[in-house]
C-alpha cells in the first residue's frame, strides 16, 4: 500500500503477464471476466488442489523492492482447507501447482503401501 493512495491491486492481463493499479473498480471490474483459476487437480476423491489468482500481493509490501505474490495453490479436502503456497507469477504457480500434486500423490501412495503392508 502506498500512503499517500491506498492498495494496490494487481489484474491478470491476456498474456498472463500482471500488472499493477492504484483503481478498485478497475480491479473488481476485471475480476469480473477474467479467468482466475490456473490449475485445478483433484487428486483423490475428497482431495483437490486449486490454484488461482488472487490479484492482490499477499507477500512482502509492494514498496520492499520485492515481486508481488499474487497467486496461491491451496488443498481442500472434506476435513477442511490446508495451508497453501503463493506465488508471483503465472509460471511459478503452475510450478508450484504440479509440485504440491505430486508431494500429495505421494503421500497417499505411500499412505496405501502403508495400509497394505
Amino acid at each position: 500500500m502506498h500512503p499517500d493512495r491506498g492498495p494496490t491491486y494487481y489484474i491478470l492481463n491476456e498474456d498472463l503477464s500482471i500488472r499493477a493499479t492504484e483503481d478498485g473498480f478497475e480491479w473488481a471490474k476485471a475480476f469480473e471476466v477474467v479467468d482466475r483459476r490456473v490449475a485445478r487437480t483433484e487428486v483423490a476423491p475428497d482431495v483437490v488442489v486449486s490454484t488461482v489468482f488472487i490479484g492482490l500481493d499477499m507477500g512482502s509490501p509492494p514498496d520492499s523492492g520485492g515481486e508481488p505474490v499474487v497467486f496461491e495453490t491451496r488443498v481442500f479436502t472434506d476435513y477442511g482447507e490446508l495451508d497453501g503456497e503463493r506465488y508471483s507469477t503465472w509460471d511459478q504457480a503452475i510450478a508450484g501447482h504440479e509440485d504440491v500434486v505430486r508431494r500429495l500423490r505421494e503421500r497417499l501412495e505411500k499412505s496405501e503401501e502403508e495400509k497394505v503392508g
